[in-house]
């Protein structure tokens, strides 16, 4: 798994390269929108055009928040311009702030009657989300597929609209290898976890065998004890040690099963409750233990029920922690058909064929090939004003 984050994060920096050298095109695209905006217009009916170049101005000097302050002025003036969202979206992409900034391209591209400007601007908004996703990466995967899923169509839509865009093109495609890797990481997390829901299964069917060993022997316990009043004396001693044996062998396992509920770099409290109670147990049943060996039957009866009592204890705490665990699985289940529905109202604009894949290393390097080899083809055959014919971006994820 760290494998295939490792290879993940090199095709982010790789995009981050590239997103940098996009990044300089998109200042001077909207710049030069701008200015053919105030070359067609007389200066006194673009109402607030003075702030916006003193908004692009304090964007050019890195003062991204002065320039947000000017963009806001200019939109009080004209809150339908397209070309004021953009470069609003653009000052708060520079901040880091991509979901802020992504509305602010859906607003630039609704608004904008240039297809141009829709068309930078669809491809910002995917620059946004992918970003977005890659935040995601560590805590949440799901999450971070469904977000690259919408930055993947908004590449799309960009490049339907200017089927020019190369960057637009690379981008998508660099999303692709992106989404594969995503995908096997979380096949891969979701394998985890189901073993780890298999293994804490086990330990409560082991728990649950062990709390009946514990009653049956306190049970035996308190037979002997009444045998004791009238039995013979190297009989019943006898048999107090065979009773001792066998709570040294439950105690045995109760420490295995605990051993168990520990797990290195994770909190988890259920299973942290569970431990607790399982190791006031072993101290009850070494209690009952010796005191069996001194033939002491009532107090070895009384630390056999303690102990068999904290062990349902920490049953009850595995237990809550699996409904739990199946509580969240429903939701997420139910968020799963959620975003499975919405994907299905997106394939009505992106080709809409899909299939998981899980490629290895060398699969991946054959695909990159591949990937820049169609990118090249297609750029000739828009060279040549093929435009209408280029080939859909194929969807195997």
């Amino acid at each position: 798994m760290n494998h295939s984050y490792n290879y993940c994060y090199q095709i982010y920096k790789l995009f981050v390269k590239r997103l940098n050298k996009v990044e300089n095109i998109q200042l001077k695209n909207f710049q030069i929108l701008t200015a053919l905006l105030i070359s067609l217009l007389i200066t006194p009916v673009f109402a607030g055009n003075d702030q916006i170049t003193k908004g692009n101005q304090a964007y050019k000097s890195g003062r991204y928040d002065e320039a947000l302050s000017s963009y806001e002025k200019a939109a009080e003036k004209n809150p339908d311009s397209g070309y004021i969202y953009f470069n609003k979206g653009a000052a708060l992409y520079k901040k880091g702030e991509y979901q802020k900034a992504s509305e602010m391209f859906e607003k630039a591209a609704i608004k904008s009657k240039n297809l141009l400007l829709e068309a930078q601007s669809e491809y910002n908004q995917g620059n946004a989300k992918f970003h977005q996703s890659a935040k995601l990466q560590q805590s949440d995967l799901e999450k971070s597929v469904e977000v690259l899923t919408e930055s993947i169509t908004h590449y799309q839509k960009a490049l339907k609209l200017d089927p020019k865009q190369n960057d637009a093109a690379y981008n998508l495609e660099v999303s692709r290898l992106t989404m594969k890797q995503l995908l096997t990481q979380l096949k891969e997390q979701q394998q985890q976890e189901q073993q780890q829901q298999d293994e804490q299964k086990q330990d409560q069917e082991k728990l649950e065998e062990l709390i009946k060993q514990q009653e049956e022997l306190a049970d035996k316990t308190q037979e002997l004890e009444k045998e004791s009043k009238n039995g013979d004396s190297a009989t019943n001693q006898q048999k107090a040690q065979q009773l001792a044996k066998e709570q040294e062998e439950i105690k045995k396992e109760t420490e295995k099963l605990t051993q168990k509920m520990e797990q290195p770099g994770k909190e988890d409290f259920a299973k942290s409750q569970a431990k607790e109670h399982l190791e006031k147990s072993q101290k009850e049943q070494e209690s009952a233990k010796n005191d069996l060996k001194k033939e002491n039957l009532p107090n070895a009866h009384q630390a056999q029920k303690k102990a068999a009592e904290e062990m349902k204890k920490a049953q009850a705490a595995l237990s809550d922690e699996g409904e739990q665990s199946d509580d969240e699985n429903k939701q997420d289940d139910s968020q799963k058909q959620v975003g499975e529905q919405q994907q299905d109202q997106a394939k009505n604009e992106p080709p809409s064929e899909q299939q998981q894949s899980q490629p290895e290393d060398k699969q991946l390097d054959e695909d990159a090939h591949k990937i820049l080899s169609d990118e090249k083809e297609n750029k000739e055959r828009r060279q040549l004003g093929v435009i209408g014919d280029i080939r859909p971006v194929e969807r195997d994820w």
